[in-house]
């Protein structure tokens, strides 16, 4: 079963949604120092690998100026005719399963 994640690609950088180009990367590169498997004790290598695994698909995702709309698009969820912006908030995994119908 896919499990939404209740983190968006921002709250893993740890900038706001209206993030300079520049201060994404910077985010960026001080999570690659802390996380990066390399790093990483080997007791914690794992742990630290998803983590990285999470940065990058972030970065990856907010660096890219197409990706990004695509991105911040699906972070609005129409419900009941209003807009709901979902970006600070814990909404989007319930949301995604009553829209799939999947049980918890």
């Amino acid at each position: 079963m896919y499990q939404y994640p209740s983190i968006n690609h921002y709250e893993i950088l740890g900038v706001e949604r209206h993030a300079s180009p520049i201060e994404i990367r910077t985010a960026y590169m001080a999570l690659v120092k802390t996380y990066h498997p390399d790093n990483a004790p080997v007791s914690k290598r794992q742990a630290s690998t998803q983590i990285f695994k999470m940065i990058t698909e972030a970065y990856n995702t907010l660096s890219d100026v197409n990706k990004r709309k695509l991105y911040d698009r699906a972070l609005i969820v129409k419900t009941k005719g209003a807009e709901q912006d979902v970006t600070n908030d814990n909404t989007v995994e319930p949301l995604w399963r009553k829209i799939f119908k999947q049980k918890s």
